[in-house]
């Protein structure tokens, strides 16, 4: 749990951030989207007429909470700002949010539910000075998460499969080519090879199949969820899908033992760790001199 809280404290970090260069024009009261427009405003902390001012202490309030998130201080009250902070864009503005933004807002509520401030955090920190001792964890928001991601792979699969392009093996090809989301240039030979579009097209369509069948069994879950985090980061890399990719990934945490979330926790320090031997080493290694044996 505290992996994920920290993965998705990340994400709605990453995705509150995309909105300040477009304040005024997406969130205050004379953006480009009409105030009587927004679905149900008077549930959000913009209101029926925000104000610049308005609009920027509100944003800030939900950076500042994904940050708390990610550290761990107040969890328990802090992820309930940051979810009711990124949930209240949308109902500014619906139109600036896309699937990615919908997802991060699940996740967030997900991690309201969870008592993720028990380690790796400064609470956890807090409460071994008091000497606190927590009682036991429930593990059903984590079972929870990762129903939610293997429904959004089946309803993937589900919409995709009645499109003739996606069974000819050729949608891929037409993703790539879409400039105006394009994040990278792909090569004209990756997009007119038929043989690569359709290992690329079918791939995905079998890979998003297989995590929702195959994530539940001890065997085959680290091989499907490696394939879809590099499905992923391919995506991510080649198109501009606003923060999905990073949502979907940080539901793959909810797949993790609690030993492999340790591993992913601990991996800066052992790298802190491994370079700092090393410049050590490099300083302190004793100079070797040649010496000879009468």
């Amino acid at each position: 749990m505290a992996l994920f809280r920290i993965a998705s404290g990340f994400t709605t970090l990453v995705a509150t951030a995309t909105f300040v260069p477009d304040v005024e024009a997406l969130l205050s009261r004379d953006g480009v989207a009409p105030i009587e427009n927004s679905t149900w405003r008077n549930l959000g902390l913009y209101g029926d007429a925000p104000s610049l001012t308005h609009s920027w202490i509100v944003l800030g309030i939900t950076l500042a909470a994904a940050v708390l998130v990610i550290v761990g201080w107040h969890t328990r009250i802090v992820v309930v700002i940051a979810a009711v902070g990124f949930i209240s864009l949308g109902r500014r503005d619906i139109w600036a949010l896309n699937g990615g933004d919908i997802l991060v807002q699940v996740m967030a509520v997900y991690l309201c539910l969870m008592p993720s401030g028990r380690v790796w955090s400064l609470d956890a920190r807090r409460d071994r000075k008091k000497k606190r001792v927590r009682g036991p964890v429930a593990v059903w928001p984590v079972r929870v998460v990762q129903i939610q991601i293997c429904v959004v792979y089946l309803a993937t699969v589900i919409a995709k499969v009645p499109g003739s392009l996606w069974l000819d093996g050729s949608a891929v090809s037409y993703a790539l080519r879409m400039q105006d989301v394009a994040r990278l240039p792909v090569v004209d030979f990756v997009v007119h090879n038929g043989y690569i579009i359709n290992a690329l097209t079918w791939g995905t369509i079998a890979i998003e199949l297989s995590v929702p069948l195959l994530v539940w069994f001890t065997v085959t879950r680290k091989p499907v969820l490696i394939a879809g985090a590099m499905l992923h980061i391919g995506i991510h890399s080649a198109i501009m899908v606003g923060p999905f990719s990073m949502a979907m990934l940080t539901g793959y945490v909810a797949f993790l033992t609690s030993a492999q979330a340790t591993w992913w926790l601990r991996l800066p320090e052992r790298w802190c760790d491994r370079l700092r031997r090393r410049m050590n080493g490099a300083d302190g290694e004793p100079e070797l001199v040649a010496t000879s044996v009468a």
